[in-house]
Order: structure tokens, then sequence, then C-alpha cells
């Protein structure tokens, strides 16, 4: 019975139907075989076989990908690197070692996987963090976002510079530090639930000032869904009532003070 063929053309056959770009070096880097895919990539025709690689013309921005082939060549650790290409496409590029049946290395495997969508959407998302960044320093309110675990990852501009804290002390559940110790269980508690009950926020309680001085805020958070319902973020925001919230605290007291219910 015969055995199961890995001729080239069986081999070029299976790759070309992944539609996977895929190139094949020998030890000293000249080109083997490569899949149809790669030559949008790398300026390759069927004669390029035998030719080394740095002789060929190539639309990625990777100067380094022969030197990158030969420590793969010297380690035997795959590399693997992010590239550009000058047509603003980008591309993953693994470079891993080539073993033969017999286990013998016999030069290096190259993948591309096209990454531009991702690295799009990568670029337009830390746009949009920088916008909101901008705007939530702008509001008069102090504003802040958490993970979908109730872990801060940012607060605005304006509570750093009420509390006087730095931001690195106050992220993941730094921040419940600045406020009273008498109200901070009770925050912290109405905070866990709104988070495991995926929930909005709406507590008050006294937060401390740089100057040392407690006032009265509203804490509101609301929870950000993905197309699944699934909670991806908080965003919430502080607001001074301070007076509002005296003036009622004054009210109640008189309230109950004798006669004055007439």
């Amino acid at each position: 019975v015969d055995e199961l063929s890995r001729s080239n053309n069986d081999m070029k056959n299976l790759l070309n139907s992944t539609e996977l770009a895929t190139l094949f070096l020998d030890g000293e880097l000249r080109v083997r075989r490569f899949t149809t895919q790669t030559s949008r990539i790398i300026k390759l025709i069927p004669g390029d076989t035998g030719r080394a690689i740095t002789d060929i013309a190539t639309d990625l921005e990777y100067p380094a990908l022969a030197d990158d082939a030969r420590e793969v060549l010297r380690t035997l650790i795959f590399h693997e690197e992010t590239v550009p290409t000058r047509n603003d496409r980008w591309f993953d590029v693994k470079i891993l070692p080539y073993r033969t049946l017999e286990n013998v290395i016999d030069g290096v495997v190259i993948t591309f996987t096209d990454v531009t969508a991702t690295k799009v959407l990568e670029e337009r998302l830390r746009q949009q963090a920088a916008e909101l960044r901008q705007m939530t320093d702008a509001l008069p309110t102090l504003v802040w976002a958490s993970r979908a675990d109730g872990s801060c990852d940012h607060l605005s501009r304006g509570w750093l510079e009420y509390t006087g804290v730095g931001e690195t002390e106050q992220l993941g559940h730094g921040w419940l530090d600045q406020v009273h110790p008498d109200d901070r269980e009770r925050l912290r508690d109405a905070w866990r639930a709104a988070v495991r009950d995926g929930s909005p926020l709406d507590a008050d309680a006294r937060i401390r000032g740089k100057e040392g001085a407690y006032r009265w805020f509203k804490t509101r958070a609301v929870p950000i869904r993905d197309e699944r319902g699934t909670v991806v973020k908080w965003y919430g925001t502080h607001s001074d009532v301070d007076e509002l919230k005296r003036a009622a605290l004054a009210a109640q007291g008189r309230s109950k003070e004798p006669g004055s219910e007439r």
C-alpha cells in the first residue's frame, strides 16, 4: 500500500486551499515554496524558487525579516511580530523552524495573517478613549470609569484635583479610601451589589478633599453592555451636593425637635 503523498505539488494544493499566506525558506533563506496568497505581500513569482528572500521586493515594512529568520534557525525559538505594509495594511508575521519528517531542521516557515481590521479597531478605540478622557476632564462633575468587575481604571482630572491623591493610588478600589469612614462600608456594599446585579448605582457619601475637609457627593454609575447584554464597562459621576445635603440634614434635625410638627 502506498504511503500518503507529502510531495511538493500535494502540499502546495493543500496550503493554497487554506488561503493562508505561507512562505518556506531553506537554511540559506532561499525561497523553497510559497502559497499564492503570499505573492500579494511579497512580490513572488514561480521562477523565484531558489532566490534569496533578501533579493525579493516586498510591501512589508520589515527590514529585520532575514535577521529574525536567522535567529530562529539559530535558537529554534519561533518569532512573532506585527508589521505594517506600505499600503497601510498590517500583518501578524510568525517565523518558525521547519522540521522534516526525520525531525531535521531544514529552514523556516513564515506565515502572514492580515490583522488590518484589528489594528484599525484598536486605533479607533484609542482615539475614542482619548476623546472621552478630554471630555470627562472638561465636565464640572467628577467622572470615573471601571472595568466590568467594578475595578476602577479611570478617574477624571477633576477627581484627582479634588482629592489631591495620585491616580495610581486610587485605581482598583483605592478611590474608596477618600470616602468618609462612616460612609465607606455603605458605599462599598452598594457598589458591590450594583456590580453583582448589573444594576445602576445611586448613593451618597462624604468624600475628602485635598485640604482634609469632607463634602457630600451624589454617586451614580451605570453599566455599559455589549450586543449580548454582557456588562463590559461602568461609567460613573460624583456630583457635589454638599449644600443641599447639609440643608436637608438640618431640616430633618429641626423636624425632630419638640413642637416642630406644629
